[in-house]
């Protein structure tokens, strides 16, 4: 994240005197915008660190890049990994395989866990494993009020 940090710094020193030779934009209005890009690229920044799913006795939440929803064991039906495929300007592109959540509504809720992501490209033990944890805290958390589970997380 510090060499992100500097790179960001050197772009807006370098677009700030560009501006302020081919425009009149006061060089106080520069150093605004580049505090609010700063400012977005930490809060973004701190996104990406706790970009996950994480586990508890009551469910589980998915963190992600813009928003995290909670699930409760109750409303999950099961955790199954299939291939997945994004749609990005009408192009299809192949996701692999990756973690979904079946709800008992019908609705499948996805995860930032894919076998081929940066998290998991170069550990694909870790993909299994991360999956085999999500699958047994629902098994713990379904088998009944005798079964404590123990808070943990599974990230990506």
């Amino acid at each position: 994240m510090v060499w992100e940090l500097l790179a960001l710094a050197l772009f807006g020193w370098s677009t700030l005197r560009l501006l302020e030779q081919l425009t009149a934009v006061p060089p106080t209005a520069g150093w605004v915008l580049s505090g609010l890009l700063a400012a977005a690229w930490i809060a973004a920044s701190w996104r990406i660190v706790r970009y996950g799913v994480y586990v508890n006795d009551h469910g589980l939440r998915i963190q992600g890049l813009l928003r995290s929803r909670v699930i409760a064991w109750p409303e999950v039906r099961q955790i199954a990994m299939r291939d997945t495929s994004h749609v990005v300007l009408g192009i299809t592109v192949a996701g692999g395989p990756s973690v979904l959540i079946d709800l008992r509504t019908g609705e499948t809720a996805a995860t930032p866990l894919y076998a081929n992501g940066i998290d998991f490209l170069f550990r694909p033990h870790a993909f299994g494993h991360a999956y085999r944890e999500l699958r047994g805290a629902l098994a713990a958390a379904t088998a009944g009020p005798s079964t404590s589970l123990a808070t943990g997380t599974a990230s990506a």
